[in-house]
């Protein structure tokens, strides 16, 4: 009896089962419509099409005694991953019958050490889209499902940074700052023991280039530490990324000018140009340091020094919305000072900063509080002598109209042209000066999305 159970359980798990084709169950009246009671109710019977535990009633000699052996597979309720075994032996002696049996369970365990078993996935979008000089971020995902495990990972080449995904959610959050290191010494870094059934999420993030319009293709492999040379030891995911959105910046401190109305390429429509001759230097909106719109002071978590911030932030806390900046309708762009109703960007000139003839593009991204509907912003450039949050004597020199034809709560990229009919100077010190707002008859409240990983709005004027 116990030779036969031993015999069973070291079995894999995938043979622990009766075989359908099995002549002798038909005549087992232990088995009742594909049931068995091994004494603690009826349990199904387990079946395979073909494997080693038939025929399941056997016979066998001992001692002059023959003993006549069933065994019967049955699956415990609840109890997924789990087997039992039931073991009968029946036989005659002195002219009575004798009856013995034995159960006990089998579980689906691994012996010696296991293939990698493990799941990567994306868990954010694995097809970008950025403006060039942005941050791209991809969210990955492993679980493990075999044995403990760690996995190095052979990124693409360039800048990367290797992060652990607290909340899940694909997207880098200022908060998250776990770096992914080399925890084994072998001189790549990789995820770190992960147990069975546990997962790890990660973001790897880079800064983009200036190859605007051209797709890049990066790829990740992931390989176990434990086996490496496994045929499931491997897996990599791949992502594209698209620059889009502002041009190459130019390559030395003074740009070389481009000729009368031809502007640089590839520009989203409508494009900037000159009327005669300028430069089109682009301009990336940055949330002032003094926070020109809050009511409350600058969270300690704000990236304030780089070209746009890491994380995604909510520059109007006391208003309605969680990401950008909160603008409301019935601004008047020449004069209105309430930072409700105007958004307003300001650059100081360390020289003196000439305007040329042309027309200037505002690239913003635009997400309505309701809709979906469409959305009209205008905008102004101009002069002032003061910085915010004071908005003081703001001169406006020239103005621009644009309307998103689809705008809900989707941050979507609007094109703002501003012409600008004649030339104006910046004197040193003070500041040229980006305003939008919202005609009264908008539709809706809006939320504006700049300097941040996502969502890099720009400027470009002709001077």
């Amino acid at each position: 009896l116990n030779q036969a159970v031993e015999k069973v359980r070291a079995l894999d798990f995938s043979d622990v089962a009766l075989v359908t084709g099995d002549t002798t169950l038909a005549s087992d009246p232990r088995i009742v419509s594909g049931t068995f009671d091994p004494g603690t109710g009826a349990e199904p019977v387990v079946y395979v099409g073909t494997g080693t535990l038939s025929p399941h009633a056997t016979t066998e000699t001992h001692n002059n005694t023959t003993y006549q052996l069933y065994e019967y597979i049955t699956q415990p309720a609840g109890l997924p991953g789990t087997r039992r075994l039931t073991v009968v032996v029946t036989w005659t002696s002195q002219g009575s019958t004798h009856s013995r049996q034995e159960s006990t369970m089998v579980t689906a365990t691994r012996r010696g050490l296991p293939l990698p078993r493990f799941l990567l996935a994306f868990s954010s979008p694995s097809a970008l889209s950025r403006g060039a000089y942005t941050y791209a971020t991809y969210g990955m995902r492993l679980k493990n499902y075999g044995a403990r495990d760690s996995w190095n990972i052979a990124g693409p080449s360039g800048t990367w940074s290797y992060v652990v995904d607290t909340n899940k959610d694909g997207v880098l959050q200022s908060t998250e700052t776990t770096a992914l290191t080399d925890t084994n010494g072998d001189g790549i870094i990789d995820t770190g023991p992960i147990e069975t059934n546990a997962e790890l999420f990660i973001l790897a993030t880079t800064k983009t280039s200036d190859d605007v319009g051209t797709g890049q293709t990066f790829t990740w492999k992931f390989t176990s530490v434990a086996q490496p040379l496994a045929s499931s030891a491997s897996q990599q995911l791949t992502g594209t990324l698209n620059v889009s959105g502002t041009p190459s910046p130019t390559p030395t401190p003074t740009p070389t000018s481009t000729a009368s109305g031809s502007p640089q390429t590839p520009w989203p429509l409508p494009a900037p140009s000159c009327a005669t001759s300028c430069t089109l230097p682009v301009g990336t909106l940055h949330e002032p340091t003094l926070g020109d719109h809050l009511t409350s002071g600058i969270p300690s978590t704000w990236d304030l020094n780089g070209l746009v911030q890491t994380g995604q932030h909510n520059y109007s806390m006391e208003m309605p919305g969680s990401v950008g900046r909160y603008l409301g309708r019935g601004g008047v762009l020449a004069t209105d000072t309430n930072k409700l109703v105007v958004a307003d960007w300001r650059q100081q000139a360390t020289s003196k900063i000439t305007v040329q003839p042309g027309q200037a593009v505002l690239y913003l991204y635009v997400s309505c509080l309701t809709g979906p509907t469409s959305e009209t912003v205008n905008v102004g450039i101009g002069t002032s002598s003061a910085n915010a949050p004071s908005y003081g004597s703001y001169t406006q020199q020239a103005t621009g109209t644009a309307t998103l034809t689809t705008c809900d709560g989707t941050f979507r990229q609007l094109a703002v042209p501003v012409t600008i009919s004649s030339s104006f100077s910046v004197t040193k010190n003070n500041w040229l000066v980006v305003r939008a707002v919202l005609p009264s008859t908008a539709v809706s409240d809006v939320r504006l999305g700049y300097d941040d990983s996502m969502f890099a709005s720009t400027v470009v004027i002709p001077q």
